[in-house]
């Protein structure tokens, strides 16, 4: 019934606003803390504490950029306005690529294993999609993880129900030592 849609529609509005919103607080918060910290106290504090408090508020205005682009890519994707561009892609090198940019850009101490299986031919998706939903998984895993922990990085092709190889299906997964 229409009604019940309507309801649900509203519900499932309201619940991803809140979501949203407390998404955004979280880095505004400590961004807002900090600088105030350092507005307030910035001469009493000495200047390798005032850089930690400096890069925290960058790592926090970065996070706050990478969730305004997801908006907008999930706003995009639902308005229909959003166009895929499918091509084959190495998930290897993609991976690599992706491990290259977050240990060059948080100077990481974590371990990264690849258990990519061999016989994987490249996967057909939209390079930059892709790239940026793994991105944001692969930073997730390095920001929730102890220092100097292992991040697996695997991928498999998945059986079927009766045990046959799906092979129109790979699965990618990140494993990491965080408390999710």
């Amino acid at each position: 019934d229409l009604f019940s849609e309507d309801v649900t529609l509203i519900q499932a509005h309201s619940d991803f606003v809140s979501t949203v919103s407390h998404e955004f607080r979280t880095p505004l918060t400590s961004i807002k803390g900090f600088a105030d910290t350092m507005l307030q106290y910035g001469t009493q504090i000495e200047p390798e504490q005032q850089q930690r408090f400096i890069a925290i508020i960058k790592d926090q205005a970065d996070r706050l950029i990478r969730l305004v682009e997801n908006l907008l890519t999930v706003s995009k994707l639902g308005s229909g306005k959003q166009s895929l561009s499918f091509r084959p892609i190495e998930l290897k090198k993609l991976l690599e690529k992706i491990v290259q940019s977050i240990q060059a850009k948080q100077k990481t101490t974590h371990k990264f294993v690849y258990e990519l299986h061999p016989a994987i031919p490249p996967v057909w998706a939209d390079p930059d999609r892709l790239e940026q939903v793994l991105m944001n998984l692969i930073d997730n895993a390095v920001k929730y993880s102890p220092a100097d922990t292992t991040i697996t990085l695997k991928s498999y092709v998945p059986s079927d129900a009766s045990g046959k190889a799906d092979t129109g299906h790979i699965v990618i997964e990140i494993r990491d030592a965080g408390i999710g």
